[in-house]
């Protein structure tokens, strides 16, 4: 649990983000244009923390976990859990989404982002550690409170011009952190030099026909939005940081450069 956080909490919410589907006028998050080269050299260092975090994501990833109850809904409710372990929300405001919240455009709230807190915060609580900020139902939220916690890496200080990793980086994300796009959520699984990275995703889709649930996706720091702009906006930066303790204990070496 972070310092800023309840057990139960009404959330601040962007309905407007949460109440719309982010893939309805376009194509699916990874569309197969991302091709992750046999050769690529990471570009991060794994932590306990953030293979956690990761085994946390590929448990659904394997089942698999799909919409199969209805727009943004499962037959065993881990959707719903996601929000309520995840998010801390109180049930009601799940329940009765709805009826809280009549503008929405989708039955349940879109759960990209408390699928990849509630990952965070299983490996949290299992390490026993504070998370750092508080966790949030959608990207313009979490980008947000991450930012202002001073765990935001935002796209432009992490790539250069040509999509690569700048040379003069101070910090590179790890697994395990969680990478915000404009109206959707990832978890990072391995980042790359070239600027290419793979995450684990919930309610996006791969191929035709759409089944929403949970996928590995290919992904580029270069990608863009019909508007022109970058997909990407940048990375929470949370086993990267808050596992480096760990790692560098275990080796009784240096602290890798990528905290």
């Amino acid at each position: 649990m972070s310092s800023d956080e309840t057990q139960e909490q009404e959330p601040t919410l962007d309905v407007e983000e949460l109440g719309r589907d982010h893939l309805e006028d376009g194509p699916p998050d990874d569309d197969g244009s991302v091709i992750i080269l046999a050769f690529a050299e990471p570009a991060s260092l794994a932590t306990s923390l953030g293979t956690a975090t990761i085994a946390q994501a590929e448990k659904f990833l394997k089942m698999p976990l799909r919409e199969d109850a209805g727009v943004n809904r499962d037959s065993n409710g881990y959707i719903r859990t996601f929000f309520l372990e995840g998010l801390k929300w109180p049930p009601e405001t799940w329940e009765h989404w709805l009826e809280k919240f009549p503008n929405s455009g989708v039955a349940k709230p879109e759960w990209c982002a408390a699928f990849g807190s509630y990952c965070v915060r299983k490996a949290y609580d299992a390490a026993g550690k504070t998370i750092p900020a508080r966790l949030c139902g959608s990207a313009s939220d979490l980008a947000a409170k991450y930012e202002a916690a001073g765990r935001l890496l935002r796209r432009e200080k992490l790539f250069g011009e040509d999509g690569t990793i700048r040379a003069d980086a101070e910090v590179v994300p790890g697994p395990g952190d969680l990478v915000v796009f404009k109206g959707h959520v990832g978890i990072l699984r391995e980042l790359y030099l070239d600027g290419t990275f793979t995450t684990i995703e919930g309610n996006t889709y791969k191929g035709s026909p759409r089944h929403d649930g949970v996928y590995q996706c290919n992904r580029s720091s270069t990608e863009k939005r019909a508007d022109g702009n970058f997909k990407l906006v940048g990375f929470c930066l949370l086993a990267s940081r808050d596992g480096a303790v760990e790692q560098h204990a275990q080796s009784g070496g240096s602290a890798p450069a990528t905290v």
